[in-house]
């Protein structure tokens, strides 16, 4: 049980053409709605009443952003320690093929980081596309679903069917 005394952060890597520095990853809109960060304490605020969880709120990773064509040895290890991350389908399709190929090489060094299955990639797909991403991952194409994959992050996997629910209520 936790104790509420210090905040368990659950770090988020996100990459989209919309959040390429701090300021925007700060007001992304992965539906063109309400802003990431909105949602994330919504989550926080739901998982506040569970009281065997991993994580009490997601942070954002501020290491390594879309639109970078180079990866340095130091965020490479920050990267291998984050545990979740929101990937926007949107950079599947970029024209920017350097921005593209470094931002895979950091989902690789993102999920190379963990045990297998530890860590989560969420591929947010506001479009309806359907594009391989290539990558193992869970696809949002709702803000419910990708309010249960975030409570998921911060619950473990075995929240899964909570986190369904959750959205369906968040929903309504």
């Amino acid at each position: 049980m936790h104790d509420g005394a210090t905040k368990r952060a659950c770090h988020l890597l996100v990459l989209s053409p919309r959040a390429r520095n701090g300021d925007q990853a700060r007001e992304y809109r992965p539906f063109g709605g309400r802003p990431l960060l909105a949602i994330l304490r919504d989550v926080a605020a739901g998982v506040s009443q569970v009281g065997s969880r991993a994580y009490d709120e997601h942070a954002l990773f501020g290491g390594f952003l879309f639109g970078k064509t180079s990866i340095e040895e130091e965020v490479i290890q920050e990267l291998r320690s984050v545990p979740a991350s929101v990937v926007d389908c949107e950079i599947l399709r970029s024209g920017e093929t350097k921005a593209v190929e470094t931002a895979r090489l950091a989902l690789q060094h993102f999920s190379n980081g963990a045990a297998e299955g530890q860590t989560r990639i969420l591929l947010v797909c506001n479009d309806g596309c359907r594009t391989d991403a290539g990558f193992v991952s869970r696809r949002a194409t709702s803000e419910h679903m990708l309010f249960a994959n975030l409570w998921i992050d911060l619950c473990g996997s075995a929240f899964d069917r909570v986190g369904q629910g959750m959205a369906r209520l968040w929903g309504d």
